[in-house]
């Protein structure tokens, strides 16, 4: 599952790191919609108007109005509805993002290199989570998670930042050995919530043009994001080094103590754990010990940052990835 990572952390870190999710468990396929800034006589009001009255809190809105022409990744492997109002945020060879500036919609696709059962399917979900979540929070949960008609997994998940309790929803589906994945994140969900069910009913994927792009990932080397975001990112002050040094933070989520050896120096990490190792700035190889089998990278960590590498209760390895800053 290691591999999986390398092709997806881009669009995970990009968004994580810049857009915090507001409430929800709806799912998406499934919303109903009424009319939106309607008075008790009937009577409609403009944007202006509306912000000038208290709206009543089981409110629900009408979805934006949709550019005329959809979204076509480069690749041709996803298209999505775009509101009139949004833009391309990022995109790259396998992902992309749209916003509003605080609303952002993102899909990508990876080829894993062989067909996952479902028992794979699951760690892959549970794989993509925890790297997404790792740059925002925590503490989070899973709200709701359900296969859905089309095959395609549905999960929905609540987590608690700095500042507030937020939510955001996954779908997921497998084509051979391809896997996409579509997304919101938003403080404004009930708000936005019509206009993502639109977007949802229309995304389609073409695998066969996934397939021609690129082969599939082989090494965990995620690059950090480097844009700018709208609104503030979440605080991973708790990661930053001294001043002029280096961190690598191993977390263990395995059934038993492991050892990570970075510098020539052993370093137990007990179970359910996550250890800070201090270092200078430069490259390290380092082995990731647990019983029956040992995993080898390399990390190059820079002056005030600090990296992380994490081991999953299945034994899987991910990373290393940048936390700090």
């Amino acid at each position: 599952m290691k591999k999986v990572i390398s092709s997806v952390i881009s669009l995970l870190v990009l968004i994580s790191l810049t857009f915090s999710f507001s409430l929800s468990t709806v799912n998406a396929k499934n919303i109903q919609t009424s009319p939106m800034f309607q008075t008790s006589t009937g009577d409609r009001l403009n944007a202006d108007q509306a912000a000038a009255i208290e709206l009543p809190a089981n409110r629900t809105y009408e979805p934006l109005p949709f550019k005329e022409e959809p979204y076509v990744h480069p690749s041709g492997a996803f298209t999505f509805g775009v509101p009139e109002s949004w833009e391309v945020f990022s995109e790259d060879e396998v992902s992309a993002t749209i916003t509003d500036g605080e609303s952002v919609v993102g899909a990508t696709f990876t080829d894993v290199g062989e067909v996952y059962n479902d028992k794979e399917m699951d760690d892959f979900v549970e794989a993509f989570l925890t790297i997404f979540f790792s740059y925002v929070s925590d503490d989070y949960k899973i709200m709701e998670r359900k296969v859905l008609a089309d095959d395609s997994i549905f999960v929905a998940v609540e987590y608690k930042d700095s500042e507030r309790k937020n939510n955001a929803e996954f779908f997921f589906e497998q084509h051979d050995t391809l896997v996409f994945a579509l997304l919101l994140t938003s403080p404004l969900y009930e708000k936005i919530s019509p206009t993502w069910n639109n977007i949802v009913e229309s995304y389609s994927i073409d695998p066969e043009a996934a397939k021609t792009t690129g082969e599939p990932a082989v090494t965990p080397t995620p690059q950090a994001p480097a844009a700018p975001t709208p609104t503030p990112a979440p605080d991973n002050s708790n990661y930053a080094p001294e001043p002029g040094r280096s961190q690598v933070f191993v977390g263990n989520d395995y059934n038993e103590t492991l050892t990570f050896t970075i510098n020539n120096t052993e370093n137990k990490v007990p179970v359910g754990g996550q250890v800070p190792i201090d270092l200078n700035p430069g490259k390290y190889t380092f082995t990731v010990s647990i019983p029956g089998g040992a995993v080898n990278g390399e990390v190059e960590v820079g002056p005030d940052q600090s990296w992380a590498v994490y081991v999953d209760e299945h034994g899987s390895v991910y990373g290393p990835f940048q936390v700090y800053p």
